[in-house]
């Protein structure tokens, strides 16, 4: 991969939230826990319509997605996560000029509902059930 398209543009992470509204209507009350396959299915699913709709739009901001690779890992908890280096059609420095890339928490004022978004599913709360109310 690095000989053919040198080093990639993006690393992301995305994990999985047991919380997700669309989630919870699939488990109809039942606790997320006790039903770890479809927590996995409905992860891939997800990760599947990402891709197909927005990493591979060639309008996305990114720039056309050229390559791809993912390594699928579970936490402690037994959450899903994913770890994904993206090879795109624009630049490192073309993604920093439009704000594409950023480690930046979202403005609550200025992007209220991206501010939203990441607090509830980008930073991490711990469960006494779940880490021990550790971290």
């Amino acid at each position: 991969m690095l000989s053919s398209y040198g080093l990639p543009q993006l690393f992301v992470t995305l994990t999985f939230n047991e919380s997700w509204l669309e989630f919870q209507d699939i488990l109809n009350g039942r606790i997320p826990s006790n039903h770890p396959w479809e927590g996995v299915q409905y992860y891939y699913e997800r990760i599947w319509n990402l891709q197909a709709k927005f990493w591979k739009t060639p309008a996305s901001k990114q720039g056309k997605l050229r390559e791809l690779i993912e390594r699928y890992e579970f936490q402690l908890r037994g959450a899903i996560h994913s770890h994904c280096l993206l090879w795109v059609g624009k630049t490192v420095s073309e993604l920093l000029a439009q704000g594409f890339i950023c480690t930046d928490i979202p403005d609550p004022v200025r992007e209220p509902r991206l501010y939203e978004l990441v607090m509830k599913y980008q930073i991490h709360k711990c469960k006494a059930n779940i880490c021990g109310g550790i971290g």
